[in-house]
């Protein structure tokens, strides 16, 4: 069965905020410093960017360790085995949800995601953007416990 081809993406709209200003560099810089891991892939797993933090994350330094069939790439193709399949065939455009993560390390991660496709673009490309927010889940966890439990006891509280 043969999909109807995706809506064409809206062009970008100019701002006064954006005229006569290179965006590409501070939003690049802007997201390095948050610490936002952000790689633009094929949806055939190509590599056309990968920033500081997402390289991090995939526990490599350059973009040559991510060669085809390293440990790296094989977490890209998990991102990417990860987005629903509507967003894939070009039905939707723009997935948030979270991504679980178990870094080389062996330390498991809970990652918010983003991602963007443009299946218009050839075989297709995603804009994949990953914020680590195990620290903060973790932290409301235990705040969630602590006004859970009786403070004398430790127990959980059934009222």
């Amino acid at each position: 069965m043969s999909l109807p081809p995706p809506p064409p993406l809206p062009p970008p709209r100019a701002t006064e905020a954006t005229r006569g200003v290179r965006t590409d560099r501070l939003v690049h810089r802007a997201l390095d410093d948050d610490g936002t891991a952000v790689a633009l892939l094929g949806l055939d797993g190509s590599i056309r960017h990968l920033n500081r933090p997402m390289l991090d994350l995939l526990g490599v330094s350059t973009l040559a360790d991510v060669a085809a069939g390293s440990p790296a790439a094989g977490v890209l193709r998990s991102f990417l085995d990860q987005l629903p399949s509507d967003v894939i065939r070009g039905r939707h455009t723009t997935w948030n949800g979270r991504v679980d993560h178990r870094a080389l390390s062996g330390r498991q991660k809970v990652l918010r995601a983003t991602a963007s496709v443009d299946p218009t673009s050839g075989p297709g490309d995603v804009a994949l953007l990953l914020h680590d927010v195990t620290e903060a889940q973790a932290e409301l966890a235990e705040l969630f416990r602590r006004a859970s439990c009786d403070r004398l006891t430790g127990l959980i509280e059934t009222r």
